[in-house]
């Protein structure tokens, strides 16, 4: 039987390759947003009074919240709507069911567009894990793509959506 040579594994290569798979992993959230209307309702039926939005789809490497130890196989598709009125962001969402089914796939504090205010995320983070008095408005009806879990919340004159896609899809 042919003996197999192994290089040892060493710290150094561990933290290389630990500093490579994070900056790979979650380099598409900190690029500047997409912001053509007409490649994100590829994805998302937009509701009336869009005016314009500021999206993302972002690799999910790290799961605080489900406490996964290490990279997970999930995208989100994060996109903030400005809409032409707070009613508008109000009435985007009236009619859709509340709530999520199921925990829902979200990244780290420090993994999310660095386009969101401090105040967008927290309150993003909130309703993704159930911890906000609000429900967040599930939004599949107006998905155009096969999805894990779709919501959204309305802030002022704002819509924040969610969509978390299987990356194999």
């Amino acid at each position: 039987m042919a003996h197999l040579h192994r290089k040892p594994f060493t710290r150094r290569r561990a933290i290389v390759s630990a500093a490579a798979f994070t900056a790979l992993a979650s380099a598409s959230c900190f690029h500047d947003a997409e912001k053509d209307l007409d490649t994100l309702s590829a994805h998302l039926r937009l509701p009336a009074g869009t005016v314009s939005a500021r999206w993302r789809i972002c690799t999910l490497p790290v799961n605080e919240f489900l406490s996964l130890p290490g990279p997970t196989f999930f995208v989100a598709l994060i996109a903030k709507l400005q809409m032409s009125t707070p009613d508008r962001a109000l009435d985007a969402l009236a009619f859709l069911p509340a709530g999520l089914h199921g925990p829902t796939p979200h990244p780290g504090t420090r993994f999310y567009p660095a386009w969101l205010s401090e105040r967008e995320v927290g309150e993003l983070r909130s309703a993704l894990e159930g911890t906000s008095p609000t429900k967040p408005a599930d939004i599949s009806a107006l998905c155009r793509k096969k999805h894990q879990a779709a919501v959204a919340i309305a802030l002022g004159d704002t819509v924040l959506t969610y969509i978390v896609y299987f990356a194999g899809n």
